[in-house]
């Protein structure tokens, strides 16, 4: 019977997680190591001078990652299926918040709900709160599927704009503004498994 011995985990000194990636920084035998995972692999690596160094060149590394894939997609449009892949990938690093927002859209097959409601849904102290909540996961997305929305002629911020139709106010000034997620990207939402 062999014996061997308990292999001591890597301790990481620095850790983050950047564009849907983990990055890590260490000190091994007096070099500063910066390494890039996905799903558990390790993709990049680079030595440097310092951690802190280490980490801002394996955020080099994904942006350029994520720039190469967004060519090679030519940016186009993200398709139903690809929805329904980016949102399997980035359904485990949701938020509480923002998979309360999520799920209670599809319990409610996509109903315009007023915006105060999802604060209250989301946890939030205000109606801005769940428009930032929305926004990181819309930008969490498009990093997953390496596209860069284009701005909205209306102005509205690019990100929000591929999840979210744009607000409905109506002329009640009692109603509050509602959000409803674009048909296409509820569609994929309510494939995955929750």
């Amino acid at each position: 019977m062999n014996i061997y011995p308990i292999q001591k985990a890597k301790v990481y000194d620095l850790e983050e997680t950047y564009r849907n990636y983990q990055l890590v920084s260490y000190l091994d035998n007096g070099k500063c190591i910066g390494e890039i995972y996905k799903k558990n692999l390790r993709i990049g690596y680079c030595e440097s001078d310092s951690m802190i160094t280490a980490l801002q060149n394996v955020r080099s590394i994904v942006d350029k990652l994520i720039k190469e894939k967004m060519h090679e997609r030519k940016n186009s449009v993200p398709t139903k299926k690809q929805f329904i892949q980016a949102l399997t990938e980035a359904l485990p690093s949701l938020t509480k918040a923002q998979h309360s927002i999520l799920s209670y859209q599809v319990i409610h097959h996509n109903s315009a709900i007023k915006l105060e409601e999802l604060k209250i849904i989301a946890g939030c102290q205000t109606t801005t709160d769940v428009y930032f909540i929305l926004a990181d996961f819309a930008r969490t997305l498009c990093d997953e599927l390496a596209y860069e929305p284009p701005v909205p002629i209306e102005g509205r911020d690019p990100f929000l704009a591929i999840i979210l139709k744009p607000e409905v106010n109506y002329a009640n000034m009692d109603d509050s503004i509602r959000l409803q997620l674009h048909a296409e990207f509820f569609s994929a939402l309510r494939s995955i498994n929750w």
